[in-house]
């Protein structure tokens, strides 16, 4: 059908698959399952998923000849959600969320079982995937994930990465990881494990570069991006640090909502509350990107400026309103709520 404008024109809605640097986004696919998945699971609406399954592995499929002889997807240039950067290689967000979709279309094999095996998803495959997971991306001394494995990259660090391992215990199922010759992790105490080691780092504390004393955690990477990292647009528009130092509003919302599931919902509360306080005053929307600013007192730096929403550099504008950071803070809320009241 077509979409009807103000102005009367009618528009017929046209799909893109491919992102400013004319590669495919590749993580729209997992996106798009994850939601029809999270959908169901809210809804228990099974009539929808009994009439899209096919439709969602077919979606799912689309990955099985993506994976290299590492047994793992490798991923093109500028072709995941932080496509201002080169992040091609085999990156850990996309091969988990594969794995995390996988593991959910598990749950209805006992209905779809020969569906889902005439689509590769079983058991066997999925706990292989997962052991690639663990043993390539897990960092013992950070205790956290690694986004690449390609060298450059390789000790740099994703909010989302950790986010998204923490909000499925699944993960940490039957994983055991020496973190000392001493000192063996497993289960629900490796996940706990890395929790803390996020919180302590310095994607919680808002800044790659300046020490807070409160939490902010929003920004997508500890380790910034080298120029040669970084398309040539987004150097020119002004923007260069766009997936390094800039905040998140979707990242900000996902971190409260990982507190409160991990068991401490005054943190998410008080992840919430700082964004408000420097966010509120400056714009009636939630913008895409904020920026931290500091002010200097006898040459050392301490305390917060003000987060500046829709940030402008040079001919760029944060996008705002965005529905993407706007749903994930209420998400963040919504976990709150049922924390505190559980």
């Amino acid at each position: 059908e077509a979409l009807k404008l103000t102005d009367n024109e009618e528009q017929p809605l046209v799909a893109e698959h491919l992102g400013e640097h004319k590669t495919e986004a590749f993580d729209s696919n997992i996106l798009a399952i994850l939601g029809a998945l999270q959908y169901v699971d809210q809804t228990q609406d099974l009539d929808w998923f009994n009439t899209h399954k096919e439709d969602i592995l077919k979606v799912y499929q689309f990955y099985d000849d993506k994976f290299s002889k590492r047994s793992l997807i490798k991923q093109p240039k500028f072709s995941d959600w932080q496509d201002s950067v080169a992040r091609n290689g085999h990156s850990f967000y996309i091969n988990f969320l594969y794995w995390k979709i996988g593991n959910e279309l598990l749950k209805y094999k006992d209905q779809y079982g020969d569906l889902l095996e005439n689509y590769n998803i079983n058991v066997s495959r999925l706990a292989t995937i997962k052991y690639r997971l663990w043993n390539t991306y897990f960092h013992k001394r950070t205790g956290m994930f690694k986004t690449h494995l390609r060298q450059i990259l390789r000790k740099r660090f994703g909010l989302e990465d950790q986010l998204f391992a923490l909000e499925t215990p699944e993960f940490y199922e039957g994983a055991t990881v020496a973190i000392k010759y001493d000192y063996i992790l497993s289960g629900e105490e490796l996940r706990r494990y890395h929790y803390e080691k996020l919180k302590s780092s310095k994607l919680w504390k808002g800044s790659n570069y300046t020490h807070y004393d409160f939490d902010l955690p929003g920004l997508p990477t500890q380790g910034n991006y080298f120029f040669w990292d970084r398309s040539f647009y987004t150097n020119l528009t002004g923007i260069r640090r766009y997936h390094d130092k800039f905040i998140w509003s979707w990242l900000i919302g996902e971190s409260a909502k990982i507190a409160s599931i991990m068991g401490e919902p005054n943190k998410g509360e008080e992840i919430l509350e700082n964004f408000g306080s420097f966010a509120s005053g400056n714009s009636e929307y939630i913008s895409e990107i904020y920026t931290i600013g500091c002010q200097s007192v006898d040459e050392s730096v301490t305390g917060i400026l003000g987060i500046t929403p829709r940030d402008e550099r040079y001919i760029y504008k944060s996008e705002a309103p965005f529905s993407w950071g706007a749903a994930k803070l209420l998400e963040g809320i919504e976990f709150y709520e049922k924390a505190i009241t559980e």
